[in-house]
């Protein structure tokens, strides 16, 4: 899954430019700044800071070489590259638009690995940087994730599509990050209790596997959630449903299409 990435040499930062009294500008140094899009403002980003991205989502980490005073080296003369990518292949997917530039979309699976960012042709300048890729819960929902997710529950609980005043209460509800608050509204609501009054436990988690995954619940599924559906905890079910990676994965490939990253 990681990406080929640019191996030209580095112009000006040979072992021979850096030797004592050596006065042309060789690169010695480099600033890191992250950019959620090619047209977003950049943030700053320090040797060994952590990077968080969201499942499913796409950053740029921008390099601007500096030489031995500090000063902008010319980036048309430098190239950078990466060490040992092993350890982030099955969760980021790593590509170099420029030499100055790398571009990291993270997969749908959940985890931690390390970047190692190195100047190449002086292999005595790399950079690491931890990597997390986390729920797309944790940074807060944009419009068409929730309009997804509430599309989905109205499907599970109610098995029909989301009336016109019920889903904009819905995602107005989800992207102010009340998405509890919205379970136990729509878990305590009428509709709901008519529903399924007096029906099997087996049966809700028939209909919310089918609703939010859009498939019915396989052995370990039942094994997991068929006690809690039994004692009641469904709000606690459905919650852990639509922050799983399957859920989000499924999420993901509806609201963000291959080939669209930004």
């Amino acid at each position: 899954m990681v990406g080929k990435l640019c191996c030209a040499l580095l112009v000006a930062g040979t072992a021979s430019a850096q030797a004592p009294g050596w006065s042309k500008p060789f690169v010695a140094d480099a600033r890191f700044e992250l950019r959620q899009g090619e047209r977003a403002r950049g943030k700053t980003l320090l040797p060994g800071q952590r990077i968080e991205l969201e499942a499913g989502s796409t950053v740029l980490l921008e390099v601007q070489p500096l030489d031995q005073w500090g000063r902008p080296f010319p980036q048309e003369l430098s190239a950078f590259g990466l060490l040992d990518t092993r350890s982030c292949r099955d969760l980021v997917e790593l590509s170099q638009p420029t030499p100055t530039t790398l571009q990291l979309a993270a997969g749908t699976s959940r985890g931690r690995c390390e970047l190692r960012l190195v100047a190449l042709g002086n292999l005595n300048l790399d950079w690491s940087f931890p990597v997390e890729v986390t729920s797309v819960a944790k940074g807060g929902y944009t419009r068409e994730q929730a309009e997804y997710i509430a599309t989905h529950l109205y499907r599970a609980l109610f098995d029909r599509q989301p009336d016109p005043e019920g889903f904009r209460a819905a995602v107005a509800e989800i992207q102010r990050d009340r998405l509890g608050s919205l379970l136990e509204g729509m878990l305590q609501s009428q509709e709901f209790r008519e529903k399924w009054q007096g029906r099997p436990p087996t049966a809700f988690l028939e209909q919310v596997y089918r609703g939010l995954l859009g498939r019915p619940p396989d052995s370990e599924a039942v094994r997991r959630f068929l006690r809690d559906v039994e004692r009641g905890k469904l709000k606690s079910v459905l919650a852990a449903i639509i922050h799983s990676e399957e859920f989000e994965a499924n999420m993901a490939s509806a609201t963000n299409p291959p080939g669209r990253r930004f």
